[in-house]
């Protein structure tokens, strides 16, 4: 699996993928989308939980008004559990 983010070293998340890409570890991900709906009394996005090895991490360079985008590859161990997006 391929997780593309843009390349923020201030960031928490961001600071935990690049140590957990030196170790052979696999660790738990919690990936949310933007996908609630709508409408409805309490919409929420989908949500996937699993466990991963951060295999490696490829910093990508685009133009000069590009964000840097850092393409961390995962390998999943185990099921994914997805739960889905809904109204309520």
């Amino acid at each position: 699996m391929s997780l593309v983010i843009d390349r923020d070293s201030a960031d928490a998340g961001y600071i935990a993928l690049i140590a957990a890409e030196k170790t052979a570890f696999a660790y738990n991900f919690k990936v949310e989308l933007n996908d609630k709906p709508a409408t409805g009394g309490s919409p929420k996005n989908s949500i996937f939980y699993f466990k991963a090895i951060v295999a490696s991490a490829t910093n990508k360079f685009g133009g000069p008004d590009d964000m840097v985008q850092t393409t961390f590859e995962l390998a999943v161990s185990g099921q994914i559990l997805e739960i889905a997006a809904s109204a309520t």
